[in-house]
């Protein structure tokens, strides 16, 4: 009796193969230099860093993406909630796919500059490192990965793209819902125009802004309530949904207020508190779905002998089950309690537990991580070595053009009727712009002087917003004149050409001018959504962070142009760029001459 009095608990209270002595078993405290992880994870962030400010200021220019300081404060609250506070290795095959795509992006982002692919790196890192996190009631935190998305900036401006074709949904939903209460008003584009005035959506909904801060708000909810992750795009989506319903209500309570009370409430106070408390509605939406979630995907409890070997029971409580309650765990979780604690434990393969130990494999990694971070931080010195000169903050620093800059070097263009926006007090120019009259013939378009702009602005965006549908968008660069010879050799710039169905056409070329009298180069690949997404990220134009102009001349015409025509307008567009580029480095000096013959 003795004899097995002693070996019990050997047996059964002291798995040494798992467990570690008390005095061996590791504080609960984030920092730990003798954690061989710890300097693994921290070197890969690290390395990061140089790149992420720029990525960040960016971020935050955009009022659409000033969510992201909560991104952090909520997944780390989250990560010092949840997780037993100890670093591991990446978690299987996901963990170290993620990190080996996650350097490679990174150094793909220092060799070409580019911001943007630095913190998509960051992210994926990101990812891998809450995936590998353990807790007492998390195997793992990977569900904190889906947070962590938001903090990625749509490449190709898509976000723009996105915003704009919301604001027209907006617009359209708007006018149903004044219908219902009977206020006289047309549509033009994105304005409502009302009896007395005309209501600019992106002023009345402040640029959908609300619809990244409701996705960002779900992403929160599915990881905060650890919902299964399948369910995440259906959150995205309702977030969507939400998002548009509020800010048909924000631009139908705006005109309401306008029509029955003379009050304006686009701008102001009261359009904040008018924004806040529709996105606070939103958010109580969202919950409300959560809840319903909840209501109808719920797990089958096993009430009865015999309905836990039911396999589409299981199947359905895999599907659906999130947070069970502790008398549920066995019944619900993969692992109980003593496999946890193998699988927290788990030995890497030999020979890469061999190469961890090795201290020089350590210190490598470590070289490694500095000499990326080096690169980052020389790859930004030559980026900002190479800005130019001219920093635009204010109004006051931009260029302004005389009205008779274009002098008499045009065979086409004739200018006429020049009208000037500063600080947004003329919405059609948007904020700072320049707009001449240029007669063509029996035709009459525009030639827009729009500033400043950080980086390539996709003025093909504007005009589909405005009920133009695009036929097809080239970017020309053959044009033989050389009207300014000291330019780079790329002065290249995009053609596109649209129709409405009652058979207008339209015709666009715009090009970006730096604030140095450079022509950055034009970016392709923008008709389709697939070749915007996958196509190159043009450094010089979609992800570059310099100040620039967007120079344009649109035309609209009652039938589609010759070819000859349209390549006469080409190279009238292009002497009318070389007057801007050549005034905004002398703003003294003459118009530009006629090319040779």
């Amino acid at each position: 009796m003795s004899t097995i009095e002693s070996e019990t608990p050997v047996a059964v209270d002291a798995p040494v193969t798992f467990d570690q002595p008390e005095s061996d078993q590791p504080s609960r405290s984030f920092f730990d230099r003798t954690s061989k992880w710890m300097w693994f994870w921290g070197g890969l962030f690290a390395a990061c860093v140089p790149l992420l400010i720029p990525y960040f200021a960016d971020m935050w220019a955009a009022p659409h993406y000033q969510y992201f300081p909560f991104v952090f404060l909520a997944v780390g609250a989250l990560i010092y909630a949840r997780s037993d506070r100890q670093y591991y290795p990446p978690a299987g095959w996901l963990g170290w796919s993620l990190v080996a795509l996650g350097i490679a992006t990174l150094a793909l982002a220092i060799v070409n500059q580019a911001v943007w692919l630095g913190g998509f790196a960051f992210v994926l890192i990101g990812i891998a490192f809450v995936a590998s996190l353990r807790g007492d009631e998390d195997v793992s935190l990977l569900a904190l990965g889906f947070p962590l998305l938001m903090l990625v900036k749509l490449p190709l401006n898509l976000d723009t793209l996105l915003i704009q074709n919301l604001q027209n949904l907006t617009t359209e939903l708007s006018s149903v819902m004044l219908d219902v209460f009977g206020v006289s008003h047309a549509i033009e584009g994105n304005i409502i125009k009302l009896a007395d005035r005309e209501l600019f959506v992106a002023e009345a909904c402040s640029g959908i802004q609300s619809v990244f801060t409701l996705a960002f708000l779900a992403s929160l909810l599915v990881a905060f309530l650890r919902r299964r992750l399948w369910l995440a795009p259906f959150y995205l989506a309702i977030a969507i949904l939400l998002a548009v319903a509020g800010n048909v209500v924000r631009v139908t309570t705006v005109a309401l207020a306008a029509v029955w009370n003379g009050t304006d409430l686009s701008s102001g106070i009261s359009h904040d508190i008018l924004g806040y408390t529709t996105l606070a509605l939103a958010a109580a939406l969202l919950l409300s779905f959560d809840q319903l979630i909840i209501t109808v995907l719920h797990p089958v409890e096993f009430t009865s002998d015999g309905m836990l070997d039911n396999p589409l029971v299981r199947f359905w409580n895999f599907l659906v089950s999130d947070a069970p309650q502790p008398d549920q765990r066995s019944s619900y979780r993969t692992f109980d309690e003593s496999e946890s604690r193998r699988y927290r434990n788990q030995q890497l393969p030999g020979w890469m537990q061999s190469a961890i130990e090795n201290p020089l494999v350590r210190y490598g990694f470590v070289g490694v991580a500095g000499l990326l971070m080096l690169a980052s931080i020389g790859q930004l010195v030559r980026m900002q070595s190479r800005a130019p000169t001219q920093t635009v903050h204010s109004s006051d620093a931009l260029f302004a053009p005389a009205p008779d800059i274009w002098g008499d070097g045009f065979e086409i263009f004739q200018f006429s009727d020049h009208t000037t926006a500063r600080d947004g007090n003329n919405p059609r120019l948007g904020e700072n712009a320049d707009l001449w009259q240029v007669q063509v013939g029996e035709l009459v378009g525009q030639v827009v002087l729009s500033q400043p702009y950080s980086g390539w602005h996709e003025l093909c965006v504007c005009y589909q917003n405005l009920d133009w549908e695009l036929v097809n968008r080239d970017v020309v660069d053959d044009i033989d004149i050389k009207v300014m010879p000291d330019l780079n050799d790329d002065e290249s710039f995009v053609t596109a050409r649209f129709k409405r169905p009652g058979g207008q056409e339209g015709l666009l070329m715009f090009s970006a001018v730096s604030y140095d009298g450079s022509i950055p180069s034009s970016p392709g690949s923008f008709g389709a959504f697939g070749s915007r997404l996958f196509g190159r990220l043009d450094r010089h134009g979609i992800i570059d962070q310099t100040d620039i102009m967007m120079f344009q001349f649109w035309l609209p015409t009652p039938k589609k142009l010759d070819n000859k025509v349209i390549r006469q307008l080409q190279e009238e567009f292009v002497k009318a760029r070389a007057v801007v580029a050549k005034n905004v480095v002398n703003p003294d000096s003459a118009s530009v001459a006629k090319p040779e013959a």
